[in-house]
Parts: C-alpha cells; sequence; structure tokens
C-alpha cells in the first residue's frame, strides 16, 4: 500500500470521499490480489508445516495431517498404498487452493516485483 501512488487518494479526497471511504473503496480493492496471494501463500505453508505441529501435539487426536502420515510408517514395516492414499488425500485440499486461487497467486507476486 506503501508504493500506491499518492494521486489516488488525492482524487478520491477531490471527489468527496473520506479517508475510510477512500481506504475501503479504492486502496482495498487495488491491493486485493496482493492480499489474497498472501492469504494463499500462508495458508499452504501452514498446512505443510511439519516440526512445529510434531513438537507441540502429544496425542494422536490433536495431531495435524503431516504428522498423522509419519505415525502411519513403522520400523516393523510400513503399508506404501494405505501411506500414499493418505498423502494423496492430504495434496487434494492443497492442489484445489492452487487451482483456485492461481490468478490472484501470479497476479499478487507479479505486482511486487518492481517498478
Amino acid at each position: 500500500m506503501i508504493d500506491l501512488p499518492r494521486e489516488v487518494d488525492e482524487a478520491a479526497e477531490i471527489d468527496g470521499a473520506s479517508r475510510w471511504t477512500a481506504f475501503w473503496r479504492i486502496i482495498l480493492p487495488m491491493c486485493k490480489p496482493i492480499i489474497t496471494s498472501t492469504v494463499l501463500l500462508h495458508v499452504l505453508f501452514a498446512w505443510n508445516e511439519y516440526l512445529f505441529a510434531m513438537v507441540f501435539t502429544n496425542g494422536s487426536d490433536v495431531q495435524t495431517l503431516p504428522v498423522g502420515l509419519t505415525s502411519l510408517m513403522s520400523k516393523h514395516g510400513t503399508d506404501f498404498p494405505v501411506v500414499f492414499a493418505g498423502m494423496v488425500i492430504a495434496a487434494v485440499p492443497v492442489v484445489l487452493l492452487f487451482v483456485f486461487g492461481q490468478r490472484y497467486i501470479v497476479k499478487g507476486l507479479a505486482d511486487g516485483i518492481g517498478k
């Protein structure tokens, strides 16, 4: 929002908009792709977090999906079809989120490249 031109605020002020109206109706919609891509990327990073969830969850009823998938593997033998099926099921929400938010991610990242 810092990089937005000051002329946008001045034009809204000349048109009679208050500061809050200019923010909600002009500035925020201009920043929508950047905000959306930031939120989507943070959700993806939080979804794939393993170490933090492994350290701070102690019961199997509160484990996150990545930690639960590792509990399917054991030293004595791993049922790989079950593990791979769990990985596919775990990847589906992330892939769907990326497919539906792809244009916001690309536009938000492209807007932040430079002048």
